[in-house]
């Protein structure tokens, strides 16, 4: 039997790519939908007379909270990005496939079509949760950080579930 050519079998790089896009526009969408949200509700509902005179501490408070969010969200995104990127660059040396855009093996070294993006069979090959399990769980380390990321998470939706409890309580007029 003849040897097959690996780009004649390799996948398309569409739903990598479309799945990638698909969460950066729902990330951006969520994102804008809960600034407009916000936004809209800041400037409809009036405040009480008590919290007219803390106006400067609250706006100054909600900078801060702005501000963080946006570093969440970078870091996130940055973090995400980059654990791919890496996991794609560890693929490709394993499987000894040549990297686009190499100095010396990729576009720039040999010419025409030597090197393009795998990304159907490097989502085929890795899975990119089990790398995650194994290292959140797989080292003490790991496990000592998911489990203060986990209690993080935890107290911020308990905090954010009061406080959303509490807030819409006060506005239909009933006792908080």
């Amino acid at each position: 039997m003849a040897p097959v050519e690996p780009a004649a079998v390799s996948l398309s790089n569409t739903w990598p790519l479309l799945r990638l896009s698909s969460q950066a526009a729902l990330t951006v969408g969520l994102t804008t939908y809960i600034l407009r949200t916000i936004y809209r509700a800041s400037k409809t509902l009036s405040p009480p007379a008590s919290t007219r005179t803390q106006g400067p501490t609250r706006w100054r408070h909600a900078l801060v909270f702005g501000v963080l969010g946006a570093l969440s969200l970078a870091s996130v995104t940055t973090f995400s990005v980059a654990w791919r990127a890496v996991s794609y660059l560890h693929w490709s040396e394993a499987a000894k496939h040549d990297i686009p855009g190499s100095l010396w093996s990729g576009w720039y070294g040999g010419g025409e079509g030597v090197g393009y993006w795998r990304l159907g069979d490097w989502m085929r090959d890795v899975h990119l949760g089990r790398g995650a399990e194994r290292i959140a769980i797989g080292t003490p380390e790991g496990f000592a950080w998911t489990s203060q990321w986990y209690s993080a998470l935890l107290t911020a939706s308990l905090f954010m579930g009061l406080e959303g409890k509490i807030i819409s309580h006060s506005m239909l007029g009933a006792p908080g």
